[in-house]
């Protein structure tokens, strides 16, 4: 139900307004082709933020699987830097690698009968 009926839904309605979800299911995120994804992090002993701040963010786009850098092309400190956000998806997510792999057959797909 959550991908026939939520995720159906809120590519729909996306179209009207701007919607934010907080949630920790890959097929929500990869079925209704999220724009922006935010993922958190708390400080603990073995996640370490960068300058020890209690949260740390970061965001992007689905397809950005590189770490962030600095101006100078060095790597950010901190856990979140040190992967794209397509990682932190297979990673942190419920279902995330079996979710991006249908994601990837979709539009490999599509292209195919294009």
């Amino acid at each position: 139900s959550i991908y026939n009926e939520l995720v159906r839904f809120i590519k729909e309605k996306k179209c009207e307004r701007q919607i934010i979800v907080v949630t920790h299911n890959a097929n929500v995120v990869l079925g209704a082709d999220a724009e922006q994804v935010i993922v958190a992090n708390q400080f603990g002993k073995d996640t370490p933020n960068n300058n020890g701040l209690k949260f740390e963010y970061r965001s992007g786009a689905i397809e950005d699987n590189y770490p962030e850098l600095n101006s100078d092309r060095t790597e950010k400190e901190g856990i979140l830097s040190k992967k794209g956000i397509q990682t932190q998806i297979c990673d942190i997510l419920e279902g995330g690698k079996p979710a991006l792999e249908l994601r990837r057959n979709k539009y490999t797909s599509n292209k195919s009968n294009s």
